[in-house]
Order: structure tokens, then sequence, then C-alpha cells
């Protein structure tokens, strides 16, 4: 025999009863007075919210319920196969919810916690906050913090899940409505919503909290910056979004600013391939070497290039002597005043 089985002929046996034990919250109803037993009621009956009420309380002891809470697992099904029960269900548009609710109004029933929930309940905002202030509650959520460690898991425990998909299950979004005046990092959450790093508004606000986290103060302090500090700052993602390189990440987002691309700890990949970028390097390195002429750059040691952030420049060519060549090369198509650049 399965449990639904033995829960129908349990009830079977409880409906003439129709009422329960002394430890009920639920008054017993009569037989007498349980018009719905001797079958159909007259057509303004359900119209009578006593009449209601009394149904609800012998509804109660029909399914062997004792505390106000027992009704979360009772399903609309289960009201319906009882005498009257799918009458009492049409006043209320089927919403064993809203019949509950107006029986004990003693008690504070939360729609989530039954069986079904309806979707429409979602759709006002009154609702979602006061969900939201509930799972506060039951998660012992003190500080607006506290929220980044929140999972779809204890939404989903927490009878939630219907309650997200008003969000596009995005835990940052419901919380963002939630607590508006609070300034989230949406890459603090386990997951950023879907297409948060594609705008770049977002990856200059991730990129301006990052540096303060650092503690940078210049814009120079970033040429200091590693992969590395993303990843343990929850950038890895925007990482990927530009290819795993943090200098095309602040070329992006900090366009402003003259940046020096081989200052970085790595340059990116295939940076000393492009012809423009040598000719930037060789210009900024002469004015850094304070190199006035051509016989200068004769002088140019390996180390000076190593100091410079000149190793992959040094790299591609093979020898310093190809390297101090091009450098020489470039020096002298820069055009007028080519032996005497910088004055």
């Amino acid at each position: 025999m399965n449990d639904e089985t033995s829960r129908s002929r349990s009830e079977s046996r409880d409906v003439r009863r129709g009422g329960a034990d002394s430890d009920t919250v639920f008054q017993r109803v009569p037989d007498a007075e349980a018009a719905w037993l001797a079958g159909p009621v007259p057509r303004d009956y359900w119209s009578y919210p006593a009449h209601r009420r009394r149904y609800m309380h012998w509804a109660s002891g029909a399914l062997g319920l004792r505390r106000y809470e027992d009704w979360y697992a009772v399903t609309t099904q289960r009201l319906r196969r009882l005498p009257g029960g799918a009458s009492l269900l049409n006043v209320f548009g089927g919403s064993l919810y809203a019949a509950v609710q107006e029986a004990f109004p003693e008690y504070e029933f939360l729609p989530w916690l039954f069986r079904a929930c309806p979707r429409s309940f979602w759709h006002a905002a009154e609702n979602r906050r006061w969900y939201m202030r509930w799972l506060e509650g039951e998660l012992g959520i003190v500080r607006p913090e506290q929220w980044y460690a929140v999972t779809h898991e204890d939404f989903k425990r927490h009878k939630g899940s219907g309650f997200l998909t008003c969000h596009h299950s995005s835990i940052p979004e419901a919380v963002r409505e939630y607590r508006p005046e609070y300034p989230w990092c949406e890459w603090l959450f386990a997951k950023t919503p879907k297409g948060f790093w594609n705008r770049r508004a977002n990856r200059v606000r991730y990129l301006e909290w990052l540096g303060q986290r650092l503690g940078f103060t210049r814009m120079e302090d970033w040429y200091g910056v590693r992969r590395t500090d993303f990843l343990r700052h929850h950038g890895g993602h925007l990482l990927r979004y530009y290819r795993g390189s943090p200098v095309r990440a602040l070329r992006d987002c900090f366009p402003e600013y003259d940046w020096k691309e081989w200052l970085f700890g790595r340059v990116p990949t295939g940076f000393w391939d492009v012809p423009s970028n040598r000719v930037r390097y060789v210009v900024w390195l002469a004015g850094e070497l304070g190199i006035r002429n051509v016989a200068d750059w004769e002088r140019v040691a390996v180390a000076d290039l190593r100091r410079h952030g000149g190793a992959g420049f040094l790299t591609r060519h093979g020898s310093v002597a190809d390297a101090i060549a091009e450098c020489v090369a470039i020096w002298r198509s820069i055009g007028e005043g080519a032996e005497d650049h910088g004055q």
C-alpha cells in the first residue's frame, strides 16, 4: 500500500468525524453543522465567510492536521477530494493560500511555503520584499555584505526558486532590488548576472574597486598589478573577457592614460610583433636613457634594456646587437632632428 492510498483511507475515516484530538489548534465541527456532508449545499452557502471558516476547521480535522503550519503540506487535490472541497476552493479561484488565510487570520501563512505558490504572487514588488525579509531572518543575515555568501541552494531550500525566476535566476539582481541603497559589488557573489561583464561601465567599476583594494593611489601603480591579483579578488571572469590580459583591461577602461605596456610584468601576446609598438618603445627608451645621438645607442647594454621593460624586445631580436640596430633604424626614421631628438 503506497502513502497516497494510506492517506486517502485515513482521510475517508476522518471525514465523518470532521474533528481532531484535544491537542489541535482547530475547532471540532459536529456532523450536524457540516452541511456539505448531507449533499449539495444551497447555492449561496459558500458566500458566507462563517460557513467557509467552519468548513476549513472541519477540513483540518478530516485531513489529520493539528497545527496551522500543517496546511503547508496539503495540496489542492487533497482538499478537492473532501466533500465540499472543490466548491470551497472555487470561491478562492483555486487558491489554497487564500482559503486558509481567510479561515485562520490569527496565523501568518507564508505563501511560498505551500506546495504550490502562484507565479503571479511574485509579480508584486511588496511580495518579493516580504520573501527577502523572511529569508534574511531564516539565514541569520544581519549585515548587507552577508548576502554575498548566499547561494542558489539556499533559495531552493527556502522555497525561493519561483522567486528567483522573476530575477532571471540572478541572486545579485534580487538582492539589489531588495537593498537598492547599498553599493553592491556583483563580482563578490558566487555568480554575476548574465552579460554583466559585457557592459564597459561594470568593467570600469570593478577596476576602480580593485585599485582601492590593492592600495593604488596613482595610475602608474597599475604597472605592478598581476593576474593573480585579479584572481584573488573575484576578477577571473573579467580577465577572460580580455583574453587573460590585465593590460588590455586597463587600456580599455582607462584610455585617457598613456599606458606603456612594457612596464607591466607581461605585455599582451604579440605586442612586440607590431612595428608601431616597437617605435613607441624606442622613442620612450631614448628619453629615459637621455640618448641625444646615434652614438649614444652604441653604449646601450642588455641590462639597460631589461631594466626598462625591454626583455621581450630583446628576445624578439635574439641578440643585443640586432636589438640596438633596430633602435638606431627607428631613431633615424623619426625624421628631422633625429640626431638631436628630444631637444
